[in-house]
């Protein structure tokens, strides 16, 4: 097909419950198939089309080596087949697949990646056969991909993943992704427990988790090292890119009807929208076809998604989780996704030696999140 499919970038802002989003377009943006963000906010994107790996950066200056102007689109770099992105836990360089299964890697400084030494700024082949579909990192540094023969493993340390033997750079078949060789895969995204997501496109669709341990995962028991569906392919059509928050939170975009949807182990509040717990919920229309790469930062104050004709940067405000109130003990009041507030009591001294004692004053203790870089 030589007709390429034109894509706008847009920033919607925050989204009530019964109103559509507002738009707002910084940069023009072709098949953005694979998204992810850095710890900077930087927005990198891979225009599969065109073959090219762009940034929508956060502010003006040098980015591997080229210059780029806040809020505009600038092309990094040409790479032929380019699908998706993720950034390394390990090196902090960014990479991506590309034609035939290749793996390459850009870092703004020299490291070495998978065994394979990375100049700074210069695009650099990691190996010649890995997948050529999403990607995503755990938080060991193994690099886990989807491909057209299968789900794929490139371990940084001989050992053993998932109950198989693996050897340290080299790219082996995920077994556990065995059942998925006839059907289309398109991402793959892990969760803060290291629990592997994987969204089956055509085929036998939906998104199934394989934790690390047996847990339950959106109301669906997932035993340890198996496949198992907790998305269901009728509740989302074709889900494509995917991506998760801090919180658990899996974002999938649909391909066939262009929405964002999401799924949580709790009830919460996205967006202004109340999301019930274990059921597959549509968070936005993006009134586009093909939902592509899907990106979400740590606390989902930001959710990327791409959809033909347009992409979307969905920002939201804070505290952007919420959860449903539930009855707390006596004491400190412990909320999980929420602020955490604490009760003190302090006394303070007058001064010219006249002491008042105060009570009751309390304050609120402020959420913590462990960073980490994502992707979709």
């Amino acid at each position: 097909m030589t007709a390429l499919l034109s894509m706008t970038f847009i920033v919607l802002g925050t989204v009530s419950a019964t109103a559509s989003p507002t738009a707002q377009v910084i940069a023009n943006i072709d098949y953005p198939i694979g998204i992810v963000q850095d710890s900077s906010g930087n927005i990198f994107i891979a225009d599969n089309n065109r073959g090219e790996l762009a940034v929508v950066p956060t502010s003006t200056g040098t980015l591997f080596g080229v210059q780029v102007v806040a809020g505009q689109k600038s092309v990094l770099s040409s790479v032929a087949g380019i699908y998706g992105l993720a950034i390394d836990t390990l090196s902090g360089s960014l990479v991506m697949t590309a034609q035939a299964g290749a793996l390459k890697a850009l870092s703004p400084t020299s490291v070495t990646v998978f065994g394979v030494a990375v100049p700074a700024n210069t695009l650099t082949t990691v190996t010649s056969s890995f997948v050529d579909r999403g990607i995503d990192f755990d938080s060991a540094g193994n690099l886990y991909g989807a491909s057209s023969s299968g789900l794929f493993v490139l371990p940084v340390v001989t050992g053993t993943l998932h109950g198989q033997l693996v050897t340290a750079n080299t790219p082996v078949a995920v077994s556990a992704g065995s059942a998925f060789t006839s059907d289309f895969l398109a991402d793959v995204a892990l969760d803060t427990n290291d629990a592997l997501y994987l969204s089956v496109m055509f085929g036998a669709t939906g998104v199934y988790a394989m934790p690390v341990t047996t847990r339950t995962i959106f109301g669906v028991l997932a035993p340890a090292d198996t496949f198992t569906r907790v998305v269901a392919g009728a509740d989302v059509q074709n889900p494509c890119g995917i991506d998760l928050d801090d919180h658990g939170v899996l974002y999938i975009g649909s391909w066939g009807s262009g929405n964002v949807n999401v799924s949580s182990n709790s009830s919460v509040t996205l967006f202004e929208q109340p999301i019930p717990a274990n059921v597959s919920t549509q968070l936005t229309s993006l009134n586009g076809f093909g939902n592509q790469g899907v990106s979400v930062n740590i606390d989902s104050s930001r959710v990327i998604s791409g959809a033909n004709p347009n992409t979307y940067a969905l920002v939201g405000t804070s505290p952007y989780v919420v959860p449903t109130p539930t009855p707390t003990p006596t004491g400190s009041a412990v909320v999980p996704n929420q602020l955490v507030a604490t009760g003190s009591t302090s006394s303070l001294p007058a001064l010219l030696g006249i002491i008042m004692l105060t009570a009751g004053l309390s304050f609120l203790g402020i959420r913590k999140f462990q960073h980490r870089d994502m992707k979709r």
